[in-house]
């Protein structure tokens, strides 16, 4: 087992530089002393998992593990992924959490080969729904509201 260095070592050192900025800004969210759960948890704790996993993928790449060769086609989805959390983050501000997270997810689940128009229409719909009840209703964490417009606005008139 040589250590040797590959692409799929710097796309284990990338998920840990994004997990490292990706901590960093969770810890600028204000956290409210009234609550069980704070509207940091769920971010602080995807972060920092994206560090750990960043470095346990860049450890076996480097190991030569033969049972993490990452295809051509990996590399590129993990790529689109990226780009997709970026536009995301973008969309979240100006738009809002439901019209953003219904464009999102079946972006998402097509880069993980789902490709049934049904499944792809089911996601956009089910997907906010079920985070709105998980993180709004139960845990009472609430993402801003979109700049130039929120569909919840209209929803909670």
């Amino acid at each position: 087992m040589s250590g040797r260095i590959t692409s799929d070592v710097f796309i284990g050192l990338a998920l840990m530089v994004v997990g490292g900025f990706a901590t960093y800004f969770a810890l600028q969210i204000n956290v409210s002393e009234t609550a069980s759960t704070s509207a940091r948890t769920f971010p602080l704790i995807g972060s920092i998992a994206l560090i750990v996993f960043g470095a346990l993928d860049a450890l076996d790449a480097y190991r030569g593990d033969p049972d993490h060769d990452i295809e051509p086609g990996d590399t590129r989805s993990v790529i689109l992924l990226l780009a997709v959390a970026v536009v995301y983050l973008v969309v979240l501000t100006k738009l809002g959490y439901l019209i953003s997270t219904a464009l999102a997810a079946p972006m998402a689940m097509w880069l993980f080969s789902v490709r049934r128009l049904l499944s792809l229409i089911a996601a956009s719909i089910v997907c906010p729904a079920l985070y709105h009840v998980v993180f709004f209703e139960l845990l009472g964490v609430f993402p801003p509201f979109g700049e130039w417009f929120d569909f919840l606005d209209i929803l909670q008139r």
